[in-house]
């Protein structure tokens, strides 16, 4: 029931703000949890929710702050790793460098989030040395996103206690 509730406030918190930046940023990334969730329940919709969380945030991708930039190269990274899991190498591939060459724009960033995102790209390319060493940087300043745990956990670097 409380999930229920708080569910319900953030949908009229939404309605009520519907185009302020926050709001449309709070819905974006419902979208991107729900797709996650759907996804890992089985649900064949979830990668087309991906598709349209991605469309999203790349439209506002272009001269954007990093932590937005993040956002979408971590939902690049997430349809990777499911298009991996699928067997589609090829898909995979391309969102994975999609991921890292939108995170070039915000290469001189020391943004957690905006380092996390590239340790991603960087391991779904194959390119686990340097992957490896954002991955012990962001542990050595105690970053524990759940994102990033479940991450390391599935892609195991060798930098983290959560392997």
């Amino acid at each position: 029931a409380s999930t229920r509730t708080a569910l319900e406030e953030i949908n009229a918190l939404i309605e009520r703000g519907a185009s302020s930046p926050d709001s449309l940023h709070v819905q974006r990334t419902a979208r991107f949890r729900i797709a996650q969730m759907r996804r890992a329940a089985g649900d064949a919709n979830a990668v087309g929710e991906f598709n349209l969380a991605a469309e999203e945030l790349t439209s506002q991708a272009s001269g954007t702050a990093p932590q937005t930039t993040a956002a979408l190269a971590n939902v690049l990274t997430a349809r990777a790793e499911y298009a991996a899991r699928d067997g589609n190498t090829t898909a995979a591939q391309q969102d994975s460098q999609r991921a890292y060459d939108l995170l070039q724009r915000v290469s001189q960033s020391k943004e957690a989030v905006v380092l996390d995102a590239r340790m991603r790209a960087l391991s779904l390319l194959g390119r686990n040395t340097e992957a490896r060493a954002l991955a012990v940087r962001l542990e050595a300043a105690g970053f524990r996103h759940p994102d990033h745990v479940r991450f390391l956990t599935d892609h195991p670097l060798g930098a983290s206690e959560h392997e």
